[in-house]
Order: structure tokens, then sequence, then C-alpha cells
């Protein structure tokens, strides 16, 4: 994948997770960045009940399953809940998606 753009590298992410499922989440991840760090992941939010951070949760959290973070911190949450675990994303879980593949914020 050769773009920068985040809406690329999402789309790359989650074509290579279908067309290979046996793949784990970060050998799907590291396909689709190749040849794109040092990117911008842009001004939107990567949330982890999206299909795309059902990826990256999938790729770099040990403690929670894709399907928790979708449960716990997606759509109908309870909302305490879903304000702690978003900010653990932020804090924990993103930022070792960015330092594993160079990118930052724009």
């Amino acid at each position: 994948m050769h773009g920068s753009q985040p809406h690329d590298l999402a789309s790359a992410a989650l074509h290579l997770r279908r067309a290979h499922p046996e793949a784990s989440a970060l050998v799907v991840l590291d396909l689709a960045v190749q040849g794109a760090a040092p990117a911008c992941l842009g001004h939107e939010p990567i949330h982890p009940a999206s299909p795309f951070g059902q990826v990256i949760a999938a790729a770099f959290d040990a403690a929670m399953t894709p399907a928790e973070w979708s449960a716990w911190a997606g759509e109908g949450a309870e909302r305490t809940i879903a304000e702690a675990l978003l900010r653990v994303w932020s804090d924990e879980v993103l930022p070792r998606f960015k330092s594993r593949y160079g990118l930052q914020a724009a």
C-alpha cells in the first residue's frame, strides 16, 4: 500500500483482513502500512469499535479482545465505562500502533 491517507490505510487493512482471515491482525497491519510510513493519521479519531479499530485492538491489546472493545466502548455501552476504556485506548493501545509504524496525528 503506497498512500498516506488514513482511509486508504484502514481500507487496505480491512481488505487484507477479509482476504486473509488466517493471518494475524499484526501481519495484516504490517502489510497494510508497508510503504506508507511515516504517515499522518489525520484528524478523525480511530474508535475501538470501528472495523479498523477492531484490527488494531486485535494486534495491539493483549488485555481485551476486539469483541470486548466493541461491547464495552461501542454504541450502547455504559457511559462511565466507555469513557474510561476510551482513555485506555487513547493512552495505551493507539500509541503502540502509532509507534510501530511511525504514524502521528495531524
